[in-house]
């Protein structure tokens, strides 16, 4: 006697029949595949923090790309769902001079999820199928990382960033430690410096 039960890929919100739901633990778990739970943030006063993140993002002195950041971040635990209907979600690079607020906008994006783990620079393209696979929430880098030189170095990273942003499959199939169902069900963003953006090659930055 077999009993099913449906399960999800990743934690996260899904939309599954135009509802969403919230899955807590993954559903499929192979060897290669991190263990993460999620809970939506407990309640608390959506007006005062409503002000806060105002008052947050009219510190700044281009309030409308601060609110291109939040407003981005707010969406992305959702690009299963764009890829799925209309084929495309892009990453987002959050690139400025030093001490501009970078960081504090990835950390709002944090607050607002209660998700607070912060993602270190994948060097392999198998790294990175990990990263991609672990959650809905938008994977968050933190400002200073080295991921655009590792992309520059390894012209897999950009392949698979690339397929990422246009596809919720990357790769199936594969050994019993390393292979698997990889899907892309997050998408990321990384706080960059201008001449760590500068340096990269035109045909990288341009991808």
């Amino acid at each position: 006697m077999t009993i099913e039960e449906e399960m999800y890929y990743s934690p996260g919100p899904w939309v599954i029949d135009n509802k969403i739901e919230i899955a807590e633990v993954p559903g499929y778990l192979p060897p290669w595949k991190d263990f993460v739970k999620y809970e939506l943030p407990a309640n608390g006063n959506v007006e005062k923090g409503l002000k806060l993140l105002l008052d947050i993002i009219n510190g700044y002195k281009n309030p409308s790309k601060a609110m291109a950041v939040i407003s981005y971040g707010i969406i992305a635990w959702a690009k299963h769902f764009f890829v799925e209907n209309f084929q495309y979600f892009p990453h987002l690079v959050i690139s400025g001079p030093n001490q501009t607020g970078k960081s504090l906008l990835v950390d709002v994006l944090r607050a607002l999820y209660g998700f607070w783990d912060e993602e270190k620079s994948p060097k392999s393209d198998f790294q990175l199928r990990k990263i991609l696979a672990k959650s809905t929430i938008p994977a968050m880098f933190t400002e200073g990382n080295f991921f655009s030189s590792f992309v520059q170095a390894n012209d897999k990273l950009l392949s698979t960033l690339t397929v990422a942003a246009t596809s919720n499959v990357i790769l199936e199939g594969g050994s019993k430690e390393y292979g698997g169902v990889f899907l892309a069900v997050r998408s990321l963003i990384i706080p960059a410096n201008n001449t760590d953006v500068e340096t990269l090659a035109p045909y990288v930055r341009d991808k």
